[in-house]
């Protein structure tokens, strides 16, 4: 459930872009988007984002709940940032989730409570 946040990734992403396309792409790290919200899953074992803009995907952490899209750089709101709504009681999901021996079967989706992931592994013998 650890991994490469997506604001580092997306910086260093952004960082080998040509010029021009920086350019074309304005980004202010100074600022949050109002009014927009990224929501976070995990996908078989690892964190992901869900851009709102474009339906890219891009790494997540828990620890940096701020969202770049490497796909449209969060145009649509000036090249802000946007805060990243991770899943309520995430401890317990991490420690349910990880009981499972095969990281294929690793996945939380939005909606998904904490209590649905432990039934789940009662329901598997875990």
């Amino acid at each position: 459930m650890t991994g490469q946040t997506s604001l580092g990734f997306s910086l260093r992403m952004r960082s080998r872009l040509p010029a021009g396309l920086r350019a074309a792409y304005p980004f202010d790290a100074s600022s949050i988007a109002g009014g927009v919200v990224a929501v976070a899953h995990v996908a078989q074992g690892g964190w992901c984002v869900r851009c709102p803009f474009c339906g890219g995907s891009e790494y997540g952490s828990p620890t940096e709940p701020l969202f770049l899209c490497c796909s449209c750089w969060n145009e649509a709101v000036g090249g802000k940032l946007v805060a990243v709504r991770y899943p309520e009681g995430v401890d317990i999901g991490v420690v349910a989730l990880l009981r499972r021996p095969d990281g294929m079967t690793r996945n939380w989706l939005p909606g998904e409570a904490p209590a649905d992931l432990l039934r789940e592994n009662e329901e598997h013998g875990l």
